[in-house]
């Protein structure tokens, strides 16, 4: 068993590489240091929930990690940011080439978590 912090340090790194990734190739944006700091932080935090949640649920099995991690996507990332995509006139495109880039993102972070927890 890897030490915890360290699987979390390491899903936070490859969700902020894919969420780089997905900004510059699909989102078209320009990403700086300041926000790839914010991107690991944010990464961090993420993993670590889906962690405290995979094992109050005692996630036994590959689909069920796959479920966790699309049900924190969508209690927290989605439910959050579409009233304020919404209340700022942002089109449902900006959404999805948001969020898109965050489920892969969380589904990559739970297997990580999951295969070495």
């Amino acid at each position: 068993m890897m030490n915890e912090w360290a699987y979390l340090f390491l899903a936070s790194v490859v969700n902020t590489i894919v969420q780089f990734l997905w900004k510059k190739k699909t989102a078209r944006v320009q990403v700086d240091r300041n926000a790839l700091v914010l991107i690991f932080v944010g990464s961090f935090c993420a993993a670590w929930g889906i962690d405290v949640i995979q094992r109050g649920l005692e996630v036994l099995t590959f689909v069920h990690i796959l479920k966790v991690s699309l049900g924190c996507w969508l209690m927290f990332a989605v439910s959050t940011a579409a009233k304020h995509y919404k209340i700022s006139g942002r089109t449902m495109k900006e959404f999805r080439n948001d969020y898109t880039g965050d489920l892969i993102g969380f589904l990559l972070m739970g297997i990580i978590i999951h295969v070495l927890s």
